[in-house]
């Protein structure tokens, strides 16, 4: 990410947010504040895109049998 580095507070938290890793009631917070500031809304897409990116870079494949058993 190259460009104007953010200048909210809370952009930390959204992409915490983002990743569904808040404490419930920093979820609740953060997630009445990301519509309403460009930063945070930014991070969270940002992160989206990079976890759909992750998501999809590398072969899905079954495990092994043996490992299922185990």
């Amino acid at each position: 990410m190259n460009g104007p580095r953010p200048t909210c507070t809370r952009t930390e938290q959204a992409v915490g947010w983002a990743l569904h890793a808040l404490e419930p009631d920093e979820e609740i917070v953060v997630e009445r504040h990301v519509p309403t500031c460009a930063d945070c809304s930014a991070a969270v897409r940002d992160t989206q895109a990079v976890m759909t990116q992750l998501a999809t870079a590398v072969e899905q494949v079954d495990p092994p049998a043996r490992l299922r058993a185990s």
